[in-house]
């Protein structure tokens, strides 16, 4: 089975190994609210400012890697013999940024958060597109933030440390002029990938409509 979704707006960031500069203190005048954020947050935030978007959606996040950086920190201070930090605890799940996300725009409507390993964005495209058989609107999230302390000892692969993707879609029956398929772009961690080549090449075409097979 394949259905067809329209990418309405689309935006994309890559940082080697950051992304610089995020305008976090624009975005998210509150100060209280904005030290609390994670990395995660500030890139979701910041690629949601990108779209064209005039009301809060559904959303549908995705992240292979998850908080990194509140976990390792978690992790540092047990090796450590220290309480660890009770902000850290709090955002060292998955949906973290998601949650910051609804707060900061008032969202009340369903958000998901996925992690599939190396197929997180093509599942967050496949729930996007069944999702959006109901004909409204979504946004598909999907991001890393995996610049932490020490990451060299571990990473061998991944070039670009911070990353994300943002697309707005909605279901069509327009032929379809995007295929699903990895991004030829080097170093993009392969969780990324796939959402990522459609921000690379919707903005090319007059109406860009992805085919997503089942």
């Amino acid at each position: 089975m394949a259905l067809h979704v329209e990418i309405l707006s689309s935006a994309y960031l890559l940082g080697n190994p950051t992304i610089e500069p995020l305008n976090t203190a624009t975005l998210v005048p509150n100060m209280l609210m904005r030290r609390r954020l994670t990395r995660s947050a500030k890139i979701a935030i910041e690629l949601l400012s990108k779209l064209t978007l005039t009301t809060p959606h559904r959303m549908v996040f995705g992240s292979a890697f998850g908080e990194l950086g509140a976990s390792a920190a978690i992790l540092d201070a047990l090796k450590d013999r220290h309480s660890p930090s009770p902000t850290d605890f709090q955002n060292s799940v998955y949906n973290t940024a998601a949650s910051y996300v609804s707060i900061l725009e008032g969202n009340h409507h369903e958000i998901m958060t996925l992690s599939c390993g190396d197929t997180t964005s093509q599942a967050v495209l496949k729930m996007g597109a069944i999702k959006a058989m109901d004909g409204d609107a979504l946004v598909l999230v999907c991001l890393e933030a995996i610049n932490i302390p020490n990451i060299d000892q571990v990473n061998r692969c991944i070039d670009t440390l911070e990353g994300g993707v943002a697309l707005l879609v909605r279901h069509t029956t327009k032929e379809a002029n995007l295929t699903l398929q990895p991004s030829t772009t080097k170093g993009v961690s392969a969780s990324l990938s796939h959402m990522l080549h459609i921000a690379q090449h919707a903005p090319t075409l007059s109406t860009p409509v992805l085919k997503v097979d089942l």
